[in-house]
C-alpha cells in the first residue's frame, strides 16, 4: 500500500453552517487501516465576528468525533490566520470515502488556504487512544492527558498525537510525549493565550518517533506553565502505527530559530 494525498492552496470560503467537505481534502482509500492527517492554514474575515469555525474528519459520512476541532472568530483579530490540525485511525472499507468537512455558526465568512490531507498505510500493529470529553489543569506540574496513555508492544513506531486545547487570560499551556518516564525534549508544545482571545480553541500537534522497548509507557503530558485559571484540553487523540526502522527517519531540534522572512 502507498501513501495517499491531497493538497491545496486555492482559498475556500467557509460559509456554511452545515457539515461540508473542504475543497479537495476526500481520498476514496481503498479497504484498509490508515493514519489520516490534516492539516490547514486558516483566515479570519477582514471583519470578523464572534463565530465559530468546526473542523472533523469523516468517513463513510460519518463524523469521527474526537477529531472534531473549533476555531473562534474575533472581532478584535481581523484576517488573523491561524493552523488547524487533526488525526485519527480510519478503517474505510472497499468504495468509502476519507475527508474533511466544516461548517460554521452565522456570522461573516472564515477561510482556508494551504491544506493537506494525508492517509498512512497501517500495514503492521496500531494503537490509537482517543478522547472526546473535557479535562483541566492547573497545575505546573507535568501530569498525563486523560486518556492519552498507552504500553505498545516494542517496536519502531510513528505516533501522532493532536488535540484542540483552551486557555484563559495571560495562561500558557504546555504538551509534550513521554516515553518510559523520560520526556521526548523535542516534543513540548506551548500555547500562551492573551486577553483578547481569551477562552480560544487552539490545536496542538505533535509527532515523532519511537522506539518503546514493550515495557515502556508512550503518553502525552500537559502542564499549565503560567497563568491565573485552569487550562482545558477537548477532544484528543494519540495514534501509534508502527513501521520499519529503515522506513522512517526524523530530524529534530529544541533550540529557538527566528525567521523574519515573508511569503
Amino acid at each position: 500500500m502507498t501513501i495517499q494525498n491531497v493538497t491545496a492552496s486555492a482559498v475556500d470560503v467557509f460559509d456554511q453552517t452545515s457539515w461540508t467537505t473542504i475543497d479537495t481534502m476526500t481520498i476514496t482509500p481503498g479497504a484498509g487501516t490508515f493514519l489520516a492527517v490534516f492539516t490547514g492554514e486558516t483566515t479570519q474575515n477582514t471583519s470578523p465576528s464572534s463565530n465559530e469555525l468546526h473542523v472533523a474528519i469523516f468517513v463513510d459520512g460519518v463524523e469521527q468525533t474526537h477529531t472534531f476541532r473549533a476555531i473562534y472568530g474575533d472581532s478584535s483579530l481581523p484576517s488573523n490566520q491561524q493552523p488547524v490540525a487533526t488525526s485519527c485511525l480510519v478503517t474505510p472499507t472497499a468504495g468509502q470515502v476519507v475527508d474533511v468537512r466544516y461548517k460554521q455558526t452565522a456570522g461573516n465568512a472564515m477561510f482556508i488556504t494551504f491544506r493537506e490531507l494525508t492517509l498512512l498505510p497501517a500495514e503492521q500493529t496500531t494503537y490509537q487512544d482517543s478522547a472526546t470529553g473535557d479535562v483541566t489543569i492547573n497545575s505546573a506540574t507535568w501530569a498525563t492527558l486523560g486518556s492519552m496513555t498507552r504500553t505498545p508492544a516494542s517496536g519502531d513506531y510513528l505516533v501522532v498525537f493532536t488535540a484542540s486545547e483552551e486557555t484563559p487570560s495571560d495562561d500558557v499551556a504546555g504538551f509534550r510525549l513521554s516515553v518510559g518516564g523520560t520526556p521526548v525534549p523535542h516534543t513540548v508544545r506551548r500555547v500562551e493565550c492573551e486577553l483578547s482571545v481569551q477562552d480560544s480553541p487552539y490545536d496542538v500537534m505533535i509527532a515523532a518517533s519511537i522506539s518503546p522497548n514493550g515495557s515502556q509507557v508512550v503518553e502525552i503530558e500537559w502542564q499549565k506553565n503560567a497563568g491565573t485559571g485552569p487550562v482545558t484540553c477537548h477532544q484528543r487523540s494519540m495514534t501509534l502505527i508502527e513501521v520499519n526502522s529503515g522506513d522512517i527517519f526524523q530530524a529534530t531540534g529544541t533550540a529557538d530559530d527566528t525567521d523574519s522572512t515573508t511569503r
